[in-house]
């Protein structure tokens, strides 16, 4: 997930986020500043159900319109065997495009 944003939204961004995952999952800010989201033991239908389900939340929460997120998945070993691979898959099959 890629969020172009100052640092309050990306944090509110972030507990919205994890407020849609379960406990397993995890989320954390990558040095290239996006947020990684690494869901165990889920499908990649069940993947873009969760990001779904993220989005419509963001859109009820009422986040600044300067906001703008583009969210890729990528699931192992299907589409990538290792961490890099993943991140370039999701990041080159966007899923969503937002605001």
């Amino acid at each position: 997930m890629t969020v172009t944003a100052d640092e309050g939204t990306l944090r509110d961004v972030a507990q919205i986020v994890g407020s849609e995952i379960r406990d397993t999952g995890l989320l954390a800010r990558t040095d290239e500043g996006t947020l990684a989201l690494v869901l165990l033991d889920t499908g990649f239908d069940d993947s873009t159900n969760v990001v779904d389900r993220v989005v419509s939340r963001m859109e009820r929460h009422g986040l600044p319109a300067a906001l703008r997120i583009t969210v890729g998945a990528a699931c192992y070993p299907t589409h990538a065997v290792d961490v890099g691979s993943l991140k370039q898959h999701a990041r080159s099959h966007a899923l969503v495009s937002w605001r």
